[in-house]
């Protein structure tokens, strides 16, 4: 009985593959359910390394792109009366440029580059690795961030397939039949490229082998 109003709680739609995953077994469906939910703790563990490794690594580069544009302040981020950002963002990046800045007044915190950073969603640091930005920023600016002469669009394939996990994981959808191994491979190869020593301590420190071995059935 406690199972069952368990699966009513988490909606019986929610737990339907795993249900079928399981053979109809409603005690091992609630068992991989609850792996599952540690699996993507411990993953996004690793996304949130490599996630804030990775903007700051890419706001670093930028603060000096606009320092050696001859703004000692290197505030690269939107200003109303500063018409050098106006060109460089697309309108949907000024949006959430602008959105940063509002949020940060709005709590009358100061517009600083660690703010902005703070607030800008994995999606704008993504996108920054795109075609669109190759002779703007990727050139001048961004490569520097990566290992010399990785190909940008490598770097862009593999920053997209790690923001699709963290969208996976964090509307709480099942990822207990992806290649974990391959994801949790791409989350230390962006680190790796960023910052070798930090990859190192988040490897160390990572419960997803643990895990891997304990998921149940195997």
């Amino acid at each position: 009985m406690p199972e069952q109003i368990v699966q009513q709680r988490l909606s019986p739609a929610r737990l339907a593959p795993y249900l079928t995953t399981a053979s109809g077994d409603l005690h091992q469906a609630l068992a991989l359910y609850q792996w599952n939910t540690q699996m993507s703790a411990a993953l996004f563990e690793g996304l949130q390394h490599a996630e804030v490794v990775l903007r700051n690594a890419l706001s670093d580069q930028l603060v000096l792109l606009r320092q050696n544009a001859g703004h000692p302040d290197g505030k690269w981020f939107w200003h109303d009366t500063d018409p050098w950002f106006t060109p460089w963002w697309q309108p949907e990046m000024l949006r959430l440029l602008k959105d940063a800045c509002r949020k940060l007044d709005k709590r009358q915190r100061p517009l600083t580059t660690g703010g902005i950073v703070a607030e800008l969603s994995f999606g704008f640091w993504r996108y920054l690795l795109t075609a669109h930005y190759v002779d703007s920023l990727w050139t001048p600016a961004l490569r520097h961030a990566f290992p010399k002469g990785l190909d940008r669009d490598d770097a862009r394939k593999l920053v997209e397939e790690i923001n699709l996990l963290r969208n996976r994981i964090a509307h709480h959808e099942p990822i207990y039949r992806r290649d974990l191994e391959t994801d949790a491979m791409r989350i230390e190869q962006l680190l790796d490229w960023l910052c070798p020593t930090t990859a190192q301590w988040a490897l160390a420190n990572s419960r997803v082998a643990d895990l891997w071995a304990q998921k149940p059935g195997t």
